[in-house]
C-alpha cells in the first residue's frame, strides 16, 4: 500500500509539474505573441514617422523650390554653393529617412542654415504675395466703392436733369398760355378800340349828313 501510495504521488507530482509547464508555456507564448504585436506596433509607427517626416521634407523642398527660395539662393550663389546644397540636402533626406533618431551632425548646420534661408525667402515672398494680394482685393473694393458712387451720382444727375426737363416744359408750357391769353385779350382789346373808331367815325358821318341834309333844307327855302 506503501507503494502504492507513493506512485499516486508521483503521478499526481508530475501532472501538475506538467500543467505548471503548460501554463508557463502559454504564458511564454503568450508574452512572445504580445511583445511581437508591441514590435510590429512600434515598427510600424517607426514607419508611420519616417514617411511623414520623409512627406513633410518633401512637401517643404517643393514649396521652397515652388516660391523661388531655392531658385533665389541659386541665382545669388556660386555653382559649387549649388552642388554642395543639392549634396547636403540628399545627406539630410537620407538620414531622415533612414536614421530618423539619430541627430543632426555639425556638418549638417550650412544644409540647416541655408534650408531656413530659403524657407526663410518662401515666406517672405509668400506674405508679398499675400499683402499683394491684399493689396488688390482692396484695389478692388475701393474700385468697386468709386463705381457704384459714380453710378449713384451719374442716377442722381440724370434724375435732376429729367426733373428740370419736365420743370421747363412745365414753365413753356405756362408760359406760352400766359402767352396766348395775352394775345387773346390784345385782340379783343384791338377789335373793341376798332369797333369804338368805327361807331364815332359813323356817328359823325350821321351828324355831317344831318347838317347837309339842314342846309339842303334851308337851302330849298331860299
Amino acid at each position: 500500500m506503501g507503494n502504492s501510495d507513493e506512485s499516486s504521488n508521483e503521478g499526481s507530482g508530475d501532472e501538475s509539474f506538467g500543467n505548471k509547464s503548460k501554463r508557463a508555456k502559454k504564458e511564454s507564448l503568450a508574452e512572445l505573441v504580445a511583445h511581437d504585436r508591441q514590435m510590429r506596433a512600434l515598427k510600424s509607427m517607426l514607419k508611420d514617422e519616417q514617411e511623414e517626416k520623409t512627406e513633410r521634407l518633401d512637401i517643404c523642398f517643393k514649396e521652397i523650390k515652388q516660391f523661388g527660395g531655392l531658385n533665389q539662393i541659386s541665382r545669388q550663389s556660386k555653382r559649387e554653393d549649388e552642388e554642395e546644397l543639392e549634396d547636403n540636402y540628399d545627406y539630410l533626406y537620407h538620414q531622415l529617412q533612414f536614421q530618423p533618431t539619430i541627430a543632426a551632425q555639425p556638418n549638417n548646420v550650412l544644409i540647416e542654415n541655408k534650408l531656413n534661408k530659403a524657407v526663410d525667402q518662401q515666406k517672405k515672398e509668400k506674405k508679398n504675395l499675400e499683402n499683394s494680394e491684399q493689396l488688390e482685393k482692396e484695389e478692388k473694393a475701393k474700385k468697386a466703392v468709386q463705381s457704384k458712387i459714380a453710378k449713384e451720382r451719374e442716377k442722381k444727375w440724370a434724375k435732376r436733369v429729367k426733373n428740370e426737363r419736365r420743370n421747363t416744359i412745365k414753365y413753356l408750357r405756362k408760359e406760352a398760355k400766359n402767352s396766348a391769353k395775352l394775345f387773346i385779350e390784345k385782340r379783343r382789346q384791338i377789335r373793341k378800340e376798332r369797333d369804338e373808331k368805327t361807331k364815332k367815325i359813323l356817328q359823325s358821318l350821321e351828324v355831317q349828313e344831318s347838317e347837309y341834309k339842314k342846309l339842303q333844307a334851308i337851302g330849298g327855302k331860299l
